[in-house]
């Protein structure tokens, strides 16, 4: 099942909890829940697509799967000496001759920060480890018939 909205009324009323601002228009809208979204076959086969595939690659990498045109927006410095982007928040470009900020950096700030849905309280380190997630895109998916099997549906 998929879980595609939710809200807490106790904890939202709460005088101990500082509210987040919600803008109005996205506030109190009902639970939706999406039972057996996919059926087992399609799950199946789903997961033998990934597997042959090969390799996914890390979604802050994720250009290797695609070329951009423009790789980064003004915030690039050179790689340092040692190969390491000194800055957490910063990766390797595709060409390795500078760092960038990780795409998606919005969310793996804040993933960072709040410790995830869990909330965890841990080392940023360790956050990071639990953060890196893995995939592919797929711009042709008829050559992938579990992928276009969802989407002719």
């Amino acid at each position: 099942a998929v879980l595609v909205g939710w809200q807490w009324p106790a904890i939202s009323q709460s005088p101990l909890i500082k509210r987040v601002k919600i803008p109005e228009h996205m506030r109190d809208h009902p639970v939706v829940e999406i039972p057996d979204l996919l059926t087992p076959e399609q799950s199946e086969a789903i997961r033998q697509t990934m597997k042959d595939m090969g390799q996914l690659n890390s979604n802050a990498d994720d250009t290797q799967s695609y070329t951009i045109l423009h790789e980064h927006i003004g915030e690039a410095v050179d790689m340092p000496a040692d190969g390491k982007c000194s800055h957490p928040y910063m990766v390797p470009a595709k060409n390795r001759s500078s760092c960038i900020l990780a795409n998606r950096i919005d969310i793996g700030k804040h993933f960072a920060k709040s410790g995830g849905a869990e909330g965890r309280k841990e080392k940023f380190e360790h956050a990071i480890q639990r953060l890196l997630s893995f995939g592919a895109y797929i711009f042709e998916p008829e050559k992938y018939p579990a992928v276009n099997d969802l989407f002719s549906q």
